[in-house]
């Protein structure tokens, strides 16, 4: 589950200084006790208790300070963020509180963050910690090294609100290498990358004017690696296709789960990358107003998608836990694809069959892909993963962490054959591999594979080591 922070605000001016200064921006600094590692992204959980409202934003960690706090970065649209909240910041403290705007509130609004020690010093005062502003001209977060006399007000939840002084010249974010020239936006069309030798199909999870991020196991393709980016008007199923270089890694456990891609456009090519990314953020911003989203935990995944199938003739359906996201889509009671990194179809719903906690938006629309799966009905899918899933689970069948690799003494293989799924176990394990992408790649059942890797352990022919 995807760690959960929470900044509370009891009064409106409060809010507008930290609105006015931060916010606005497109980010904010947490005073917590919590370490992420940048790049993770987080979700925080705005509370105005002032006026009764709240929110919950998915946000990316830019700068950690230990002990003190972390700064993040908001994931939605600048713009789109300052326009429902900047309602709030102009409410003051001595006025009456404007009415609420008319926002859709769903599950995933409210709050439920996690308690924690608040941060005080020796001498029980509150902790002062570095300047942190975002700067309005390019959006970026800026965050200085020196600390300052700011003081940190403290609510219930032992997290904080910064009341500091303007932006520092110095940026510890300099040496960072995905320094965000401008503002993304959630966009989600199909996308392959395609690179010598190697091409992933995948789905975008944002976009901007400079880079894309594309839901794909990524693990073959380095940072700084050259690709070729084929990306699907939503709208037209027109292709689109530009140049990129590889940005970053988002890493799932024991896999990429996302990569980044910084665009490379071709002279005379960027008005119509632009009018691609406008397009996609607008098609994007409609199917988000006429859909649904929430909290996965609210149903269940088995249950949640049982209830959108009821009720819809089709819709995709894309699901978020930590780093990972999956999509689901039907039409007519069948199923037309399902996505999970590098697992397609009753094998990647039954991993998402396992997520307990996460976040989920639907829509009534389907894109359509180059390669779907083979048609199968809704009922038989799911009765399917969940019977898979259960296979994986039971009893008796040993379980290793998803980021675990294995040693392999090939003078321990028994005088037996092999079988052939044991065979593409070794092969895989022997360059290093981690359980998950063994389990992603060979196309059994997860409860196949671990039954060949649970085997071969016991024989002493592999022996797991233990993650980094």
């Amino acid at each position: 589950m995807a760690v959960r922070l929470e900044i509370q605000f009891d009064d409106a001016d409060s809010f507008a200084r930290e609105f006015e200064k931060n916010i606005s921006k497109g980010g904010a600094f947490i005073a917590s006790s919590e370490e992420p590692a940048l790049r993770d992204m987080i979700e925080v959980a705005l509370d105005l208790s002032f006026c009764g409202e709240h929110r919950v934003l998915e946000a990316e960690v830019v700068h950690v300070q230990p002990g003190v706090g972390i700064a993040v970065q908001f994931s939605s649209d600048v713009v789109a963020l300052r326009d429902e909240l900047e309602a709030f910041a102009a409410t003051s403290a001595s006025s009456t509180p404007l009415p609420t705007p008319e926002v859709e509130t769903t599950a995933a609004s409210r709050v439920d963050a996690p308690q924690t020690e608040p941060l005080v010093d020796a001498a029980g005062e509150a902790a002062p910690f570095s300047d942190v502003t975002f700067d309005a001209a390019d959006d970026e977060l800026e965050v200085s090294d020196e600390d300052l006399d700011a003081e940190l007000e403290i609510d219930g939840s032992g997290l904080g609100v910064l009341d500091a002084p303007g932006p520092s010249e110095d940026d510890p974010l300099v040496d960072v290498d995905d320094r965000r020239r401008s503002p993304r936006s959630t966009a989600r069309v199909p996308a392959r990358l395609d690179a010598t030798n190697l091409s992933l199909d995948g789905r975008t999870r944002d976009i901007s004017d400079t880079g894309v991020l594309v839901s794909a196991d990524a693990s073959e393709l380095p940072i700084g690696k050259t690709v070729q980016l084929q990306l699907q008007n939503p709208e037209t199923g027109e292709q689109f296709s530009v140049a990129g270089k590889v940005s970053r890694h988002i890493e799932g456990e024991g896999t990429v789960a996302a990569v980044g891609v910084d665009f490379e456009p071709a002279d005379g090519q960027r008005t119509q990358l632009q009018g691609f990314v406008d397009d996609a953020k607008r098609i994007e911003a409609e199917r988000t107003e006429g859909g649904i989203s929430g909290r996965i935990e609210e149903l269940g995944m088995a249950n949640l998608l049982q209830m959108l199938c009821n009720s819809s003739q089709l819709g995709t359906l894309t699901a978020r836990v930590g780093a990972e996201e999956g999509v689901f889509a039907f039409e007519d009671g069948v199923v037309r694809y399902v996505r999970l990194g590098s697992l397609r179809g009753i094998k990647a719903l039954s991993r998402m069959f396992t997520w307990e906690a996460g976040r989920f938006q639907f829509h009534s629309h389907v894109d359509d892909l180059d390669e779907e799966d083979d048609p199968i009905p809704l009922t038989n899918a799911l009765l399917e993963a969940a019977r898979q899933l259960d296979e994986a689970v039971r009893p008796g069948l040993r379980q290793f962490d998803p980021r675990t690799t294995f040693s392999v003494d090939l003078s321990a293989i028994p005088s037996t054959e092999l079988t052939q799924v044991e065979n593409a176990v070794l092969e895989l394990a022997m360059p290093g591999l981690t359980l998950r992408r063994i389990l992603d790649v060979i196309p059994e059942t997860d409860a196949t594979v671990l039954e060949a890797i649970a085997a071969m352990a016991e024989r002493g022919v592999m022996t797991p080591q233990d993650p980094e």
